[in-house]
């Protein structure tokens, strides 16, 4: 099984997307539990429930991308549908995670927007906006005019950026969750019929 190329060639896929998962929720693990040595996870209940799903989701992470990278090297079929079907959950529970951080966003924003119009021009104090803000340190560029305001500009542009992000993270998600499907489906027909499969590995090379 390990000489078969489409195997072979799926496996190091797997193995590659473990590692990326590993890394990735390695540190994004450590910069939650940064977040919450402070003592506050988030500013709100939706936003301390996103840190919190985001937490679980990447120590979660971690114990699958072991899985990955173990069931990639043995290739045995139990391993491989175990970590197939946990990953099906982890994504899930990430793409899911992911639409509510959007939200928290847009909601965020729209909150910063709607104080900074309650608030008198001489009224000291800044706006706090998510990380996502523009790094420009044009006011025009973060949507202020010039009373220190913020329009609904930068509800629209905070909502564009994170959909972006969103998008990529559902899209790596794909490609993660689909490696591990051809694995599967891969040592799964050698399994049952190696004979077939050997042919037609032969035939693609």
């Amino acid at each position: 099984m390990h000489f078969d190329a489409i195997i072979g060639q799926t496996s190091r896929e797997v193995k590659f997307w473990s590692i990326l998962l590993i890394f990735l929720s390695a540190l994004t693990l450590f910069n939650n539990l940064t977040i919450a040595s402070s003592g506050k996870l988030g500013d709100g209940w939706l936003d301390s429930s996103v840190t919190v799903v985001d937490t679980l989701c990447s120590a979660f992470g971690l114990w699958v991308g072991r899985m990955g990278l173990t069931s990639g090297s043995t290739l045995n079929l139990t391993d491989i549908q175990t970590y197939f079907h946990y990953l099906t959950l982890l994504a899930i529970a990430c793409v899911c995670m992911r639409i509510a951080w959007v939200i928290d966003v847009v909601v965020h924003v729209q909150r910063v927007v709607a104080d900074s119009h309650h608030k008198s021009p001489n009224e000291s104090g800044s706006t706090h906006l998510p990380t996502l803000a523009p790094s420009s340190s044009n006011d025009d560029m973060a949507g202020k005019g010039s009373t220190g305001k913020l329009d609904d500009r930068v509800v629209f542009t905070y909502a564009l950026q994170a959909s972006l992000i969103a998008a990529i993270c559902v899209y790596a998600w794909y490609n993660c969750w689909l490696r591990a499907m051809r694995l599967r489906n891969a040592v799964q027909s050698y399994t049952t019929n190696p004979i077939v499969a050997g042919v037609a590995a032969n035939n693609q090379v």
